[in-house]
């Protein structure tokens, strides 16, 4: 989130800090639409365009979709990517981009394959996502699955250990599993949704007092590409060549093949600056 909307720094600050200090390969600014004016977005566009230097950093063109209003059906947020260099405006306080139905109606204007909605911070109470109202293939390829409000995969009571606190905390039903359970195919990406200026490395590690809730570190995504660049991370995530950490560089391939009487081999590699201690496999 950048100044015009509940974030701090313009465009350019936080993809120089991105590119730079955080020194990621790739990033995005996906600012709350309803904040954004029209001549706003016209400037994010241009900044994010003159800010991709294939080889280098790719940017995508982003924005999200912030829907939590109750009297309207609270669907949740989408953060919205294209694979071009243009998008169009999509708020949800919008009459013709206020529903999920809407929403897909104006993603279908674009050329087929070029945009994503990743479902954003799911478990959240009053701005998760509400699984109940449906999936869509064409545009719903990944999910986030971390954050800095927390790790929406599962409940803290099934062993989440970075839950999301904010906003009332995490709900049921609403959880990544939750949706992989009703048959939803999504891969994993992990967002920074950071506020403080710094993509790539956030001050919100912190610790807190007992009791008090908490910003977790960011996510991070990585995808699985043979080039550096808009066109080539957008159809990664597309096509699920992704996976999620939080906030660790790590380097991650694992392969599962048939191994005889209905059995799966998987082989896991994995290496981090900060060491592994154990590999865990979630079936089903």
């Amino acid at each position: 989130q950048t100044i015009f909307s509940d974030g701090i720094r313009c465009p350019e600050e936080l993809y120089h800090f991105a590119r730079y200090e955080g020194f990621l390969d790739f990033g995005a600014i996906s600012d709350h639409m309803e904040a954004v004016t029209d001549a706003q977005w016209d400037y994010f566009q241009a900044v994010t365009n003159a800010c991709d230097d294939p080889g280098h950093f790719a940017t995508l063109i982003g924005q999200e979709w912030t829907h939590h209003d109750p009297a309207q059906g609270a669907p949740g947020h989408r953060n919205i990517y294209v694979r071009g260099d243009r998008a169009p405006v999509l708020r949800s306080t919008d009459p013709a981009c206020n529903s999920l139905e809407k929403l897909w109606a104006a993603l279908d204007v674009l050329e087929a394959g070029e945009s994503l909605a990743i479902p954003h911070h799911p478990a959240n109470v009053v701005m998760g996502v509400d699984w109940e109202q449906g999936w869509n293939p064409k545009y719903e390829k990944a999910v986030e699955i971390h954050s800095v409000w927390g790790n929406s995969e599962r409940h803290a009571d099934d062993g989440n250990i970075m839950p999301i606190e904010h906003c009332r905390g995490e709900m049921r039903g609403r959880h990544v599993q939750d949706a992989l359970n009703k048959g939803f195919r999504l891969a994993f990406v992990g967002g920074g949704d950071i506020h403080d200026g710094r993509p790539g490395d956030p001050m919100h590690t912190e610790s807190y007092p007992p009791g008090k809730t908490r910003f977790w570190p960011s996510g991070f995504t990585a995808v699985m590409t043979g080039a550096l660049s808009r066109g080539s991370v957008f159809d990664a995530i597309a096509a699920g060549r992704t996976y999620a950490t939080t906030q660790s560089r790590i380097l991650l391939d694992v392969n599962a093949s048939p191994n005889g009487a209905g059995k799966c081999r998987i082989e896991v590699l994995a290496a981090s600056e900060e060491g592994i201690q154990e590999a865990q496999v979630v079936l089903n």
